[in-house]
C-alpha cells in the first residue's frame, strides 16, 4: 500500500462545485465549458491512477454486493463456490490496478 499512487480517502462529492473531493485536495472538477476534468495529483501517474480507481468502481461495488449477498448471518458457502468468488473479486479489483499492480 505504501506505494500507492491515487489520491488518498476519503473521497466525498463536493454539491457546491460539482466534484470530488479528498482530504489533499479536488480529484474531479466540473467546469460547464470543459466538462469534468481530473485534477489535484502533482504526477500523471496520480491522475492515471486516480482515473483507473473511479474506472473500476462500478465492477468493485458489485463484488462488494457480492460479498454482502454471501456474508448474511446463516448463509452457507461451499468452498469451492468461495474459491470462485475470491478468484472473481480478485480479477475486479486488478481493473483498479497499472500493469504491475503497483498502486
Amino acid at each position: 500500500m505504501s506505494n500507492q499512487k491515487h489520491t488518498p480517502g476519503p473521497w466525498t462529492w463536493n454539491e457546491d462545485f460539482c466534484g470530488l473531493d479528498a482530504p489533499e485536495g479536488a480529484i474531479l472538477e466540473f467546469d460547464r465549458y470543459d466538462g469534468m476534468w481530473l485534477t489535484y495529483t502533482d504526477t500523471v501517474d496520480g491522475r492515471k491512477a486516480n482515473a483507473r480507481l473511479i474506472a473500476a468502481a462500478p465492477d468493485l461495488l458489485e463484488a462488494l454486493k457480492a460479498i454482502k449477498e454471501l456474508a448474511k448471518p446463516g448463509q452457507s458457502l461451499g468452498i469451492s463456490d468461495a474459491i470462485d468468488l475470491i478468484c472473481d473479486i480478485y480479477n475486479v479489483a486488478l481493473k483498479a490496478l497499472p500493469t504491475g499492480g503497483d498502486d
